[in-house]
């Protein structure tokens, strides 16, 4: 199952490539084309995801960034990005908070996963013209400690047989579901949904009264007493990016090339390295702004490559983004002693690296 949920998308990968190839495709058909590509990258961007997240959660190798954070931020975080995905299959989303602002001490980004999974299943399980519902309520059982907050993720779409109930969150579950291998998907979504949440000190739970009824997913989690952090805002973001001198380092040609060709039609001035060696060189001809560097570098990796770098005066100040396939948490700690900036996990998130370019300008003017 796994080797077909990772092989899948190369069919459409191909297709898509060899249409863009075709000399005669018109403009349409390119453009769905493009739109297939971006589709099927982003899936198996998200199976790989789940199975590095199943197996750090279970080797406990996961560490939690817990901090203050209003429950409506995550709720609105999940549901921004759940939103189109649900409407493109002609299903509607409603989201309710409780009137007054709760607060969690949580690693938001990881809750906002939980949320995120559970309305990725909703949507994936029901057909058009379902609803799905995203709620929450303070639980109102008296001398409960710590107290909690009831999350609610419910849709009205195909429901679950009594025999699966026990096993929803167990690991490939959909193994033994032929009846929804149609829909796709490794099986794995809700057994990080489950780990994750036990990990913040919480419990998940699901309900459906059988095939045709629905399901109902409730999580609960402890609520932050006391007053909350107040959250912490960055500065506002150039409108427009500002063009930068940009130096793309990366040993798959492939890969350096076509981000250097994408920054070009975004107004960069772009050079590209191929070794840690090159890179150094390039750099002290070049005197790039930004960086983008990948750390598996043959020879000399993108660690030594950034250290040296920060030792040139004059890119002492430069924007570096690692770009890599590796994202534990020590390959992270070690970039920032590195002098990396920021870190981008391969498939690079474009959207995230170009809000990342319109900022660079507030480290590239201080």
């Amino acid at each position: 199952m796994l080797a077909h949920e990772l092989r899948s998308p190369l069919a459409p990968l191909r297709n898509a490539a060899e249409i863009l190839r075709t000399a005669g495709a018109r403009a349409k058909t390119r453009e769905q084309a493009q739109r297939v590509l971006a589709r099927q990258i982003e899936n198996m961007s998200r199976m790989i995801d789940d199975l590095l997240d199943v197996s750090r959660i279970t080797e406990g190798k996961i560490e939690l960034r817990k901090q203050a954070v209003a429950l409506e931020a995550i709720f609105t975080a999940a549901a921004d990005v759940a939103r189109p995905e649900i409407a493109a299959r002609g299903q509607n989303l409603t989201v309710t908070l409780p009137p007054e602002p709760i607060f969690l001490n949580v690693d938001a980004t990881r809750i906002e996963q939980v949320l995120g999974n559970l309305l990725a299943n909703a949507r994936k399980y029901s057909n058009s013209g379902c609803h799905i519902s995203l709620s929450a309520e303070r639980a109102t059982a008296q001398g409960a400690e710590p107290p909690e907050v009831i999350v609610r993720v419910r849709d009205d779409g195909i429901g679950i047989t009594p025999e699966l109930l026990p096993r929803i969150f167990d690991l490939f579950v959909q193994a033994t579901r032929a009846v929804d291998r149609a829909h796709g998907g490794l099986g794995i979504g809700l057994t990080i949904v489950h780990r994750l949440v036990k990990l913040h000190g919480g419990s998940v739970e699901v309900y459906s009264e059988g095939l045709g009824h629905g399901s109902e997913f409730i999580v609960r989690l402890p609520i932050l007493s006391g007053p909350a952090a107040a959250p912490s805002s960055l500065p506002p973001a150039p409108a427009r990016e500002t063009p930068r001198r940009m130096l793309i380092v990366d040993d798959n040609v492939d890969s350096a090339r076509s981000m250097a060709a994408l920054q070009r039609l975004r107004g960069h001035e772009t050079r590209t390295a191929f070794t840690g060696s090159d890179a150094v060189v390039a750099a002290v001809d070049f005197a790039p702004e930004v960086v983008l560097l990948d750390i598996g570098l043959r020879g000399m990796d993108g660690f030594e490559v950034a250290r040296r770098l920060r030792a040139m005066p004059a890119l002492a100040d430069a924007f570096l983004v690692a770009m890599t396939g590796y994202d534990s948490d020590e390959d992270r700690a070690h970039a920032r002693t590195a002098g990396f900036d920021e870190y981008l996990v391969k498939p690079v998130d474009l959207d995230l690296l170009r809000e990342w370019l319109r900022r660079a300008i507030i480290y590239l003017t201080q």
